[in-house]
């Protein structure tokens, strides 16, 4: 695997499809400065570089035979790679990736947003929706990390001290942060859940982002599964 340290994340979307093209491709997880400090904060690990970029983006391929030499051609001419071959010094740059949920509940209690934005979008929305949140709720910590390939996000907003209700010179409910977020998400198109589900907690938001004609056919196979609607009742869509 290799650990890349780039200026933009313009400069990660641009670099997507070279790596596309290698067989082996098996992720390619994005980060950003603050939450890679707040990793080596937590867990007493070093900066991968020094001094840290805004960007860095973790590659990792695999593959029958040994993947390094065509990895290595793909990011020819890149300033700052860390490459990592062996098992030990693959688990150390991934921890840099793998530890960021772990080391963003260490510093207070966060609210999770898991979205996709259409790559060519991505990077003006992720600029735009931190300047939304920060001119909001001055004091909060946006902690952003995601699987780049799908455009999936997870956004993370820290209030400035764990436990308290207030963000930044306002008072801010969970509703409101989500309102934010999700209301920019939709805006671009993106999807308002990538991963994790609609579930109930986004129930309401489903109708804003999705077409009546998207949501019809939806519908329509629920009623067709489960008629008399015992299964999971409320969940996805509220009761007729």
């Amino acid at each position: 695997c290799a650990l890349l340290g780039l200026d933009s994340l313009d400069e990660a979307v641009a670099l997507l499809p070279r790596l596309r093209e290698l067989d082996s491709l098996e992720a390619a997880e994005v980060m950003f400065d603050r939450g890679v400090h707040l990793v080596a904060m937590h867990a007493g690990l070093p900066l991968p570089f020094e001094p840290l970029p805004p960007v860095l983006l973790l590659v990792e391929c695999a593959g029958p035979r040994d993947p390094l030499e065509e990895l290595a051609a793909a990011l020819e001419g890149l300033p700052r790679v860390a490459v990592a071959v062996e098992r030990a010094e693959r688990e150390r740059l991934w921890a840099y990736r793998e530890r960021h949920t772990e080391a963003i509940n260490a510093f207070g209690v966060p609210l999770k947003f898991d979205v996709a934005v259409r790559l060519p979008e991505l990077a003006s929305t992720v600029h735009e929706l931190e300047g939304d949140l920060e001119e909001a709720w001055p004091d909060a910590i946006v902690v952003l990390f995601g699987h780049l390939a799908d455009g999936n996000m997870h956004i993370n907003v820290l209030p400035p001290e764990s436990g308290t209700p207030m963000l930044g010179s306002r008072a801010a409910t969970a509703e409101d942060v989500e309102a934010l977020v999700l209301r920019r998400v939709i805006d671009v198109g993106g999807a308002i859940s990538a991963e994790h589900g609609i579930g109930v907690a986004k129930r309401d938001w489903l109708v804003q982002s999705r077409h009546p004609s998207e949501l019809a056919p939806m519908r329509a196979i629920k009623r067709a599964l489960d008629p008399g609607n015992l299964l999971n009742p409320g969940v996805l869509f509220p009761p007729d």
